[in-house]
C-alpha cells in the first residue's frame, strides 16, 4: 500500500512538470527570437503552433482507445505515457540544439513542427 502511495506522489509531480511547460514560453521566447533572428510576428507563429499542439489531444485520445482495446499491452497507459514522454523531449529537445546553434537554424516551418510536437505531448498526460 505505502509502495502505490509514492508512485502516486512522483507520477502526480512528472504530470505538472509536463503539464506547465508551455506556459513557460514567454521566458525562453526572447532567446528563441534573438537565436533564430526571428521577428515578432514570426515568434506569433511560432506561439501559435504551440497553443495548436497544447489543445489538440485526439491522437492521445485515440492511443490509448487502441491499446486499451487490445489485451496485449495490458493497462496500455504506460504506453501513452511513453509516447507522451518521447514527443516532449524530441520536440525541447529539436527546440535546444538549435537555440544553441548545435543544429543550423532550421526553417521557421520546421520550429513550428517542433514546437507543436513539444506542446502536444502534454495531451498524453
Amino acid at each position: 500500500m505505502e509502495n502505490s502511495k509514492w508512485l502516486s506522489t512522483v507520477a502526480s509531480i512528472w504530470i505538472q512538470i509536463t503539464s506547465g511547460a508551455t506556459y513557460t514560453f514567454g521566458i525562453y521566447s526572447a532567446t528563441l527570437k534573438s537565436s533564430q533572428g526571428y521577428d515578432q510576428t514570426t515568434l506569433n507563429t511560432v506561439s501559435v503552433f504551440k497553443d495548436i499542439g497544447g489543445n489538440v489531444g485526439v491522437l492521445a485520445g485515440l492511443l490509448y482507445s487502441a491499446v486499451t482495446s487490445s489485451s496485449r499491452f495490458g493497462s496500455g497507459l504506460w504506453l501513452v505515457y511513453l509516447a507522451g514522454a518521447v514527443q516532449f523531449f524530441t520536440g525541447y529537445f529539436l527546440i535546444w540544439l538549435s537555440v544553441t546553434g548545435v543544429i543550423d537554424r532550421p526553417h521557421v516551418l520546421l520550429m513550428c513542427l517542433f514546437m507543436f510536437m513539444a506542446a502536444h505531448a502534454q495531451t498524453f498526460f
